[in-house]
């Protein structure tokens, strides 16, 4: 079986929680996972930290830019940005993988990410 690709979106703001998330994912997830971050804004010492934080799991982090004038008419203010709409491209992107979780930075797991239910 192939891994599992993790989408997630996040700015420099959201670095912090952006890694709660990836660290909570990769201490409870029984298979094979890669994370892929659409980044807005997210420093260089940031994206290090998260890429050193995903390794020390052996888990792959990429990060991806995305040409946000896509969704320039899209919906933003103080609670989102327009990069969490990237994750409506990412059949289009990535059209390699048959299937794939898309989760918001904000997010901490309990549980193993394998037992959700997949069509």
């Amino acid at each position: 079986m192939t891994a599992l690709p993790v989408f997630l979106a996040s700015n420099n703001k959201y670095a912090p929680l952006l890694a709660t998330a990836i660290m909570s994912i990769a201490e409870n997830t029984s298979g094979d996972i890669t994370f892929h971050v659409f980044n807005d804004t997210i420093s260089r010492s940031a994206a290090t930290a998260l890429q050193r934080l995903a390794a020390r799991y052996g888990t792959p982090l990429t990060f991806h830019e995305v040409d946000l004038r896509t969704f320039r008419d899209c919906p933003s203010g103080w609670f989102k940005t327009n990069i969490i709409y990237a994750r409506y491209a990412i059949a289009d992107l990535f059209p390699q993988y048959d299937q794939a979780l898309y989760v918001d930075s904000d997010m901490i797991f309990t549980e193993d990410i394998m037992s959700i239910p997949r069509i």
